[in-house]
């Protein structure tokens, strides 16, 4: 087997015989191994906007090697049962109709799994049902949907983390299930379509991500899907993006299922490649004000595509939300590179990552730091950059500092992982009348004051271990076991807490339970 063979490409480029618009998936896994890829090929495409087309691969790497081949050679040795259990889609189906190609994949989505916390002897589970399906329309149109339904127990810190936001991260609204359970779900899907190879435009509901490492302070995949639209275009070394976002947030109701505070936020990025080693970005969101009870349509400069036009044009203190966040990547040798981002609101609101990471054949490895100022992504009115309640940057809004170190070694089909975040945060006032700016979507009080970590400063330390057997990379099926350490120091108490966990299941999206 090639060396190189990425998770990610045996999922979204099984179709690739010919060329396709689908989408790379957003698992964290994925994204490092075809980060990998293109850093040791030197493939001149951006990776920042974590939506790659396969077609964008495709352009610079034979569709016949060994990186596309998910429809295995027939093996007489292998059976049908095999093979589609190691190493192919479920089913999968191509016909050809005049010159264009169809071509459909259709995968099961799952996540079968048991635990316990030592935290009261707590039992915890989730028991996840679900499917997608990916379609070549051909060459210039492809459209990808899917599903899961889930029902979970979760630890104690998470079940309440999710009973004061009345969302699971990345995961949507909740119902109770049975004494200390959620009853949740998550549909998503979205149609590309490329007229010409330089020209992509995409309509969905699904979550995006920006950036090159662990975390984004720019757009990041935490909160649940929005519905979204964008257009890139590129040209020679240059790519333009408008995209637009239409937000929501949630509160109690019967049943869990209130929507309130819809509202638009447009995003405009300019991106350039710097030789074979510089990657930069420029990327410039607008969060708009909640709709009128007549749900009026939106403001034009909403689909404005021009970059910085907006920013002159309100400013980082008026009635919109501006935000100004930059991303730089540096290609060193064919398997380490250094990144960053900024992201700017407005004075002393602002945010930080340095990271760096090696990634080869066996084992890959990331460190990365992230800072974010009090109340920064916050407004004077409810236009907070939030979705669902939760933040579209890091789990943590703001006002805190974090480590993050992950290791992932792998021979053959197995992996063992290990990964370490260190925390600091504000919380609570001393005078426990207020946040110290941590909860991003309230709105921004007219005296705040941006203080580093002011208030009462929290530590956390969050250590996993996590030993894996890869049964199919196309859906990163695997069984798996994992353990977990939680220590959480404050003025009041000192906490810890260990699980275990194990089960079956696929792997293609980002879950986030480390902060």
């Amino acid at each position: 087997m090639n060396k190189y063979i990425s998770l990610l490409t045996l999922l979204s480029l099984s179709l690739l015989s010919y060329s396709q618009q689908l989408r790379l998936p957003l698992g964290f896994q994925f994204r490092q191994e075809y980060l990998g890829m293109v850093q040791e090929k030197r493939i001149p495409i951006f990776t920042a906007q974590n939506n790659i087309l396969a077609s964008e691969l495709s352009t610079y790497i034979n569709t016949d090697s060994t990186y596309f081949n998910i429809k295995a050679p027939k093996n007489p040795q292998r059976s049908f049962i095999y093979r589609k259990l190691k190493k192919e889609h479920l089913i999968y189906f191509q016909t050809q109709i005049q010159e264009d190609v169809i071509s459909i994949a259709i995968d099961p989505l799952f996540n079968f799994s048991l635990g316990k916390s030592d935290n009261g002897n707590k039992k915890i589970y989730t028991n996840t049902r679900g499917a997608i399906i990916q379609a070549n329309l051909g060459k210039k149109l492809s459209v990808c949907s899917g599903f899961y339904e889930n029902q979970s127990v979760f630890p104690d810190y998470y079940t309440q983390y999710i009973q004061n936001n009345v969302v699971i991260p990345g995961q949507g609204r909740i119902r109770p299930y049975k004494n200390n359970g959620f009853d949740y779900n998550r549909a998503f899907g979205y149609i590309s379509f490329s007229p010409i190879p330089k020209l992509n435009f995409q309509f969905g509901n699904d979550k995006q991500f920006i950036g090159s490492g662990y975390r984004s302070l720019i757009l990041s995949d935490y909160s649940f899907n929005t519905p979204y639209f964008s257009t890139r275009f590129r040209y020679k070394n240059w790519r333009f993006t408008n995209m637009i976002l239409a937000l929501q947030n949630t509160f109690s109701g019967d049943g869990y299922t209130e929507i309130d505070n819809r509202r638009y936020a447009g995003m405009n990025a300019v991106e350039v490649l710097i030789g074979q080693h510089i990657e930069l970005g420029l990327y410039e969101w607008a969060i708009f004000p909640k709709r009128k009870p007549d749900n009026s349509l939106p403001k034009l400069n909403l689909f404005n595509p021009i970059p910085i036009f907006r920013s002159l044009q309100y400013g980082y203190n008026g009635k919109i939300n501006m935000l100004m966040g930059m991303n730089a990547l540096i290609k060193w040798f064919p398997k380490l590179n250094s990144y960053g981002q900024l992201m700017f609101d407005q004075k002393d609101r602002y945010g930080f990552q340095l990271g760096t990471q090696w990634i080869s054949q066996y084992i890959k490895v990331l460190l990365e730091y992230n800072q974010v100022m009090p109340y920064t992504y916050t407004h004077f009115e409810q236009q907070a950059f939030v979705h669902y309640n939760l933040p579209l940057s890091h789990p943590l809004g703001a006002n805190f500092s974090e480590w993050v170190q992950k290791t992932d070694v792998q021979y053959k089909d197995w992996v063992i992982s290990y990964q370490v975040n260190y925390i600091k945060t504000g919380q609570h006032l001393k005078n426990n009348q207020a946040r110290p700016g941590n909860r991003i979507r309230e709105p921004y009080p007219n005296n705040a004051k941006a203080q580093w970590l002011d208030g009462s400063t929290e530590t956390r330390w969050i250590h996993r271990l996590r030993l894996a057997y890869i049964i199919n990379p196309v859906t990163d099926m695997q069984i798996f076991v994992e353990g977990q350490y939680r220590n959480i120091n404050n003025e009041k108490n000192t906490a810890s807490s260990f699980l275990v966990i194990g089960g079956m299941r696929t792997n293609l999206q980002n879950l986030y339970s480390d902060f």
